[in-house]
């Protein structure tokens, strides 16, 4: 039998070696990414809205006079530190 010569280089490993590492950090990210979400999905935002509330002092936390939440109709909004008090989209107390 004839001695073939090798085809292979280092170089190539090294490329090949690196891009397998790449696509497994990719994967990694993605699914740590979709985690993330899927617990954002489920659960309210800690953040705040910039809907602001009269009714809450704006030198308190957590939102210090904004809207912690959505209300329950499209256009209102529960403030944080009276939870129980629904705006509009312009900070006017819904009656109801």
């Amino acid at each position: 039998m004839k001695n073939l010569p090798m085809a292979v280089s280092v170089p190539g490993i090294i490329i090949c070696v690196v891009l397998v590492i790449i696509i497994i950090i990719v994967l990694i990210i993605a699914l740590s990414w979709r985690s993330e979400l899927n617990a954002c999905e489920a659960n309210p935002s800690p953040l705040c809205y910039t809907i602001a509330c009269p009714c809450d002092d704006n030198t308190e936390g957590p939102c210090f006079g904004y809207a912690k939440r959505p209300g329950p109709t499209d256009g209102t909004w529960y403030c944080s530190s009276a939870s129980l008090t629904l705006v509009d989209n312009n900070g006017a107390i819904v009656k109801g």
